[in-house]
């Protein structure tokens, strides 16, 4: 509700410009072929490929990539996340530095970046826990990444 609060405002907000249903940070960038449909907001260095489209209401954070023909729609997309090149997020919470495989579908799920630890920054590569559950799963699995509590809890502990 708030995405369509702020782009359907009259004035856009500042550092941000209109293009079509969309308010885009002048530091990010937008392919001329890219579709952007509803209301979308798109952040700081954030960037939107070739043929990719979007689907709103979606928010799409700092540095995010949206890469070449990929679909994303009704998501929020956090800092740096990357959803690749044709995959589609339907309905999904992509957190800060996850990554949506190409060519692959994720619907109705969070998306959290798997931390590598005794490897190299340089060396490290992206991969992503997926959470294919029903919305109330998410939402506490959402409340205990923000809580900051432990993932790994068993089966049997809600």
């Amino acid at each position: 509700m708030m995405i369509e609060q702020l782009v359907e405002d009259g004035a856009p907000l500042e550092g941000y410009r209109r293009q079509g249903s969309a308010l885009v940070h002048l530091e990010a960038s937008v392919a001329p072929d890219a579709v952007i449909v509803g209301p979308v907001l798109v952040g700081p260095g954030a960037q939107i490929m070739s043929q990719a489209v979007v689907v709103g209401p979606t928010s799409i954070g700092r540095e995010a990539v949206i890469e070449s023909g990929a679909f994303v729609s009704r998501c929020a997309i956090w800092r740096r996340s990357v959803i690749g090149e044709a995959a589609c997020a339907d309905r999904c919470l992509v957190a800060d530095d996850a990554f949506v495989a190409a060519q692959t579908q994720t619907h109705q799920s969070v998306v959290v970046d798997a931390r590598v630890s005794k490897v190299p920054a340089r060396a490290t590569t992206r991969v992503a826990d997926v959470f294919e559950l029903p919305v109330i799963d998410i939402a506490r699995k959402v409340g205990r990444v923000l809580g900051g509590a432990d993932l790994s809890r068993s089966p049997a502990a809600p």
